[in-house]
């Protein structure tokens, strides 16, 4: 993963044939995704981590096998459950009222504009406009309900709340 929320090309490459065919070998992967055995490697490692992709079994030349499968459903699912925790992370390390703000208007808005180009792409690729719009709007709306749960289960966010909002009024 890269330092925000999306998959790197080779993430989505991999999350892309594990999408398409269900469930993957480690050597039918590095057959069809055409990465070096190291990348394939590390990759793999990276979606296990973040719980992207799991693990499951599959007959692979007569002998059951390990193989990969997705836990998501769509690339858009994995960039936003990356979006999730690292704006959870960020929240947890704000130290004033003032930080949490920026996190969420940066971070919320750009998460915004990468969906809704996702989505808007999509839409213009299938020729589907109405479902694809449907989607968005559930996914903004799974958003904004994730922020607001993130906020308002960290006690310690909501102390810095009232003592930035103790500030200003002091202020005045």
């Amino acid at each position: 993963m890269n330092d925000k929320w999306e998959l790197t090309r080779g993430e989505r490459k991999v999350l892309s044939l594990l999408l398409k065919n269900k469930a993957l070998t480690w050597s039918e992967l590095l057959n069809m995704s055409n990465l070096s055995r190291p990348g394939l490697s590390k990759i793999l490692k990276s979606l296990i981590q973040h719980e992207i992709i799991g693990y499951t079994t599959k007959m692979y030349k007569g002998k059951p096998r390990v193989a990969y499968k997705p836990l998501v459903k769509s690339i858009v699912e994995a960039d936003s459950r990356l979006f999730y925790r690292q704006i959870y992370s960020h929240l947890k390390e704000a130290k004033t009222f003032k930080e949490v703000k920026e996190i969420l208007e940066d971070e919320v808005i750009d998460f915004i504009q990468y969906l809704f180009l996702t989505y808007l792409h999509d839409a213009l690729e299938t020729g589907k406009p109405n479902k694809i719009v449907k989607e968005l709007n559930r996914e903004i709306k799974y958003l904004f309900t994730e922020v607001t749960n993130i906020i308002s289960n960290r006690k310690r966010i909501k102390k810095k709340m009232i003592e930035y909002l103790k500030e200003e009024y002091e202020q005045l």
